[in-house]
């Protein structure tokens, strides 16, 4: 048996590492579960402990010229930990050696080294700080245990080479043993990787869903058919977690930065940008954006002359997979609410955004003209 255990129970990582794990458990003899960790205070996941951690996701829309509409049943979700009010159980979990991967989605700003104590049997508020913690419980506890491996969702770029500068410094600054800098070096490896999918949450109305379902799912979400998993190409993870031998979109790959560039340049950087001008503006959804006039033209006009223009890769690919992000926009199934993805909307600006304006400066000897005229203070803070 393999588990992993992962930081965040949200809506994406919910419809994206639940049907990995699900696609893996398809495999003859594979047997893998997932224990999730609540990384933040407020709440524990209430609805995932009454359902006993399964849930379904709609997936709906188009790949390939074909229309996609099924319901899929997660059932991989083993226990739900909240730190806060059960560190050492959270703790405990890390003497257990088949916990081989661990994973993450607490969005950009979640990859942070912020200075606190290490309190026994206190919970540290930042999710690297939570994970240093776990590590050093387990180094303590199965210091000759077989590899751990690290992929954070987040969407930064190196993400897991940020994790683990993060994990360091928390170690140095609690003065942790020199022998647990070592055994961090050898026996974890902090993998790089690239996450693409919409999830627009949950349907509406729900009772719709629910009825179609057989029962009643607080947890349902919507999910587009598109997806993948761009994972850095590291030994021992494919034969690990071999998702490439699934129907799970997954790509293990030496030139991660190019799938990760596109992606969050244009899909990314295509979501804040309607953020910023949709919802001041009273739209609500992506799909509402795209499709109206004035919006939907701008953003064509920004993607063709100001963030295709700067990516160092040929045009035809660019347009291409520019014309499926549009067309993923305009999912009719999709409810992708401006509101959800404007959560810490300042933080993804600097990451999906402001690299497209340094490269347009460095291209053409100014900033990009239409980027450049948004008023940025619309939304307040």
């Amino acid at each position: 048996m393999m588990r992993v255990l992962q930081f965040g129970g949200g809506n994406f990582i919910r419809a994206f590492v639940g049907p990995a794990v699900a696609a893996l458990n398809e495999l003859e003899g594979f047997d893998a579960s997932i224990t999730i960790v609540k990384p933040t205070e407020r709440g524990d996941y209430e609805a995932l402990r009454v359902q006993n951690g399964r849930y379904h996701l709609l997936v709906k829309g188009f790949l390939d010229g074909q229309v996609v509409d099924e319901v899929q049943c997660i059932d991989v979700v083993d226990r739900v930990i909240q730190p806060y009010s059960a560190w050492d159980d959270f703790l405990a979990t890390a003497a257990d050696p088949s916990y081989r991967i661990v994973t993450s989605n607490t969005t950009e700003s979640g990859i942070r080294f912020v200075p606190e104590n290490l309190v026994a049997g206190v919970c540290p508020k930042e999710f690297p700080a939570k994970l240093c913690a776990w590590l050093y419980a387990r180094w303590r506890a199965i210091p000759d245990s077989d590899p751990l491996y690290v992929l954070p969702c987040e969407l930064l770029p190196d993400n897991g080479d940020e994790l683990k500068k993060c994990v360091r410094a928390y170690s140095a600054h609690w003065s942790l043993p020199s022998a647990f800098l070592s055994w961090l070096e050898e026996a974890c490896i902090f993998v790089n990787s690239l996450v693409d999918r919409i999830v627009s949450g949950r349907p509406d109305p729900v009772e719709t869903a629910w009825d179609r379902i057989g029962e009643r799912d607080e947890l349902v979400a919507v999910a587009e058919p598109y997806l993948l998993w761009a994972i850095e190409d590291v030994t021992g993870l494919q034969e690990l977690f071999p998702l490439h031998r699934t129907n799970f979109h997954a790509i293990f790959t030496k030139e991660l930065d190019r799938y990760r560039r596109m992606k969050v340049r244009i899909l990314n950087g295509s979501h804040i940008l309607m953020v910023y001008t949709g919802i001041p503006a009273g739209i609500q959804t992506v799909a509402e954006y795209v499709d109206q006039p004035e919006w939907g033209a701008w953003l064509r006009r920004v993607l063709q002359e100001e963030i295709l223009p700067v990516l160092p890769y040929p045009k035809e690919e660019l347009d291409e997979y520019a014309k499926q992000v549009w067309d993923r926009f305009r999912n009719p199934f999709l409810h992708h609410k401006l509101a959800d993805i404007a959560l810490n909307k300042h933080d993804k600006w600097e990451v999906r955004i402001i690299p497209t304006v340094e490269d347009y400066y460095t291209e053409f000897g100014q900033g990009p003209p239409l980027i450049g005229k948004l008023d940025l203070s619309a939304l307040g803070d």
